[in-house]
């Protein structure tokens, strides 16, 4: 919202403009948009009669909107280890980060690279947890006795 001074000035109309239009759009309802990807772009409101602005910088962002793994299901002898892998969708998202969890680390551990080990005979589960916006995805590991 702008807000033009003095209060009683007599023409209080304003223009919206964006510095990159390929990051971010502004209507004249003041409705800013993101557009496609992530950036950075200036909003800036200047007044027709005097032609005064001001600005704020906009900065956006690409959400994750899910995650999968190239394994749903896995069988490790134990003593073995076995590469889970994550993909993010969109592959253009921000924040591309995801931490590794196992419900049963007597079982199997996971690194933070999702690299799993077997140290327990039993079924315990993988997941992985995208750090923007907690997407999940699980892989059931099957920890057999060893060759």
């Amino acid at each position: 919202m702008a807000t033009t001074n003095p209060s009683t000035a007599g023409n209080k109309i304003v223009g919206w403009s964006t510095s990159d239009k390929t990051v971010a759009t502004v209507d004249a309802k003041r409705k800013v948009k993101g557009v496609s990807g992530e950036g950075v772009a200036t909003i800036t409101v200047t007044t027709l009669d005097g032609g005064y602005t001001a600005t704020c910088i906009v900065t956006v962002t690409m959400p994750v909107k899910g995650i999968t793994l190239n394994k749903n299901r896995n069988t490790i002898a134990a003593g073995g280890s076995d590469q889970l892998t994550a993909s993010i969708n969109p592959t253009n998202a921000t924040n591309m980060s995801v931490t590794w969890a196992s419900s049963n680390t007597a079982l199997a551990t996971v690194s933070n690279t999702g690299l799993v080990t077997a140290v327990g005979i039993g079924t315990t589960k993988i997941t992985a947890t995208t750090v923007d916006s907690a997407k999940t995805a699980t892989c059931n590991v099957t920890v057999t006795t060893s060759r």
